[in-house]
């Protein structure tokens, strides 16, 4: 988990200004995950965690948060963050669907799907990064395959 948690930083570098426009909570979006009532850790639930970050107003504290929160080890429990289909962040998945695998599940590079939908959110969809999320991991999370498929 190490090297990931390194790589999901290192793709928040050339993200920032999308992460920083958005209204801070679970999800770079603001918005909160899907399963609010599971257990975060013994103490808060998912929706706690959420409404912690919501309180935050300072987008450069609201990143550090996430980043301590969230991202450092992704707490799988707690399902996918999802966006509006207007968004211009980055899905894991390219047609901006759910994946159908478990948020647990861990991927051939060692993160779980649910991390790495995460980190593709703080990418814009038209970046190079978001391509290589979507084409090189997001079938193992369920995703639909990337650009045309031969009959």
């Amino acid at each position: 988990m190490i090297f990931t948690s390194k790589a999901v930083l290192l793709a928040l570098g050339s993200s920032l200004p999308i992460a920083l426009c958005a209204e801070c909570g679970f999800c770079p979006s603001g918005a909160a995950p899907q399963e609010l009532n599971a257990m975060f850790n013994d103490t808060m639930t998912c929706g706690d965690i959420h409404d912690h970050l919501v309180g935050i107003t300072d987008p450069n504290e609201c990143l550090v948060e996430q980043s301590t929160l969230l991202l450092s080890n992704y707490p799988t429990q707690c399902g996918y963050c999802t966006v509006s289909a207007e968004s211009n962040r980055c899905t894991l998945c390219s047609d901006g669907s759910t994946p159908s695998a478990d948020a647990g599940k861990v991927t051939w590079k060692g993160a779980p799907c649910g991390q790495l939908t995460l980190a593709a959110l703080y990418n814009g969809a038209d970046s190079d990064t978001c391509s290589d999320l979507q084409s090189q991991l997001g079938p193992e999370c369920g995703c639909p395959p990337v650009g045309p498929r031969c009959s």
